[in-house]
């Protein structure tokens, strides 16, 4: 990061403030004293004016000392790095105040050399930290200008799945079809005996042959069964007994009156009307 870093000096004392200034090697640091005030009133305006990026403050100020004027600016701007200069009585006040977000302290009389390698070191963060911020900004502005791409790969993705899952469920409703017919004979055929052998809860399995077949489980279950009679009538010379068996009915009565209501025909006129036809 080669731009000139501002800073801000803030001490009620003109010595202080020019001494700070003078134990600085402001090239080398590549930073540059923007503002200076002699109090916390004129140091917020001036952080408002000229946005520094560092800031000098003194513990001890009248008014508003330099932590409250700390915790100010912090509240309003978060990422200005604040020093706080303190004698050695307030020592442990000011290290207090690290936790409120302070980047670092130091101790009067003032040492250019430590002065100097604090700078250095929050020019370090102040880097990294906007480093990352540009990284940031960069995957941003990347993902807002393939958002459309985004979206529309992601509805793609969506669409694959639904029709993977809808050929899925097809198949599965196939395999419960081939076992109805298969066990057709079994008169405790039921949804919840079926969804067993399937290893699925019968109400899922409910919603999925109604989903596939616009039929309840029963209604299907039935059909099949009525179709099953129909074809042992035109085939065959069972009775109605022996049919009613063969396709897990065990009452014949009851199954005239379920052909009746299926086909609008009973047994006999059903027999009757086929043998006409051929």
């Amino acid at each position: 990061m080669d731009e000139i870093l501002k800073v801000i000096i803030v001490d009620d004392e003109y010595l202080i403030r020019n001494l700070i200034k003078m134990k600085i090697d402001w090239k080398e640091a590549s930073m540059e004293a923007v503002g200076e005030a002699g109090n916390a009133e004129q140091a917020l305006e001036l952080v408002d004016k000229l946005n520094p990026d560092i800031i000098f403050t003194d513990i001890c100020m009248p008014s508003m000392d330099g932590i409250e004027f700390s915790k100010r600016v912090l509240a309003k701007y978060p990422h200005i790095k604040i020093i706080i200069v303190t004698g050695y009585d307030d020592f442990e006040y000011a290290r207090s105040s690290v936790r409120l977000g302070i980047s670092d302290f130091i101790l009067k009389p003032i040492n250019s050399a430590e002065l100097m390698q604090t700078l250095s070191k929050l020019r370090s963060i102040i880097s990294s930290e906007r480093n990352h911020e540009k990284e940031y900004n960069q995957l941003k502005k990347q993902v807002e200008e393939n958002l459309p791409k985004i979206k529309a790969y992601s509805e793609n993705i969506n669409g694959l799945m639904e029709k993977s899952n809808d050929v899925k469920v097809n198949t599965f409703i196939e395999d419960v079809k081939k076992y109805l017919n298969n066990n057709i004979a079994n008169q405790n055929l039921s949804l919840s005996s079926v969804a067993k052998e399937f290893f699925i809860s019968p109400g899922h399995l409910g919603r999925l042959f109604k989903q596939q077949t616009s039929k309840t489980f029963v209604e299907y279950l039935t059909y099949i069964r009525i179709r099953k009679v129909q074809k042992f009538l035109l085939e065959t010379d069972l009775n109605g007994t022996q049919i009613s068996e063969r396709v897990g009915i065990s009452d014949s009565h009851y199954l005239s009156i379920l052909f009746k209501k299926q086909t609008g025909l009973c047994i006999n006129e059903f027999k009757k009307y086929n043998k006409t036809k051929i």
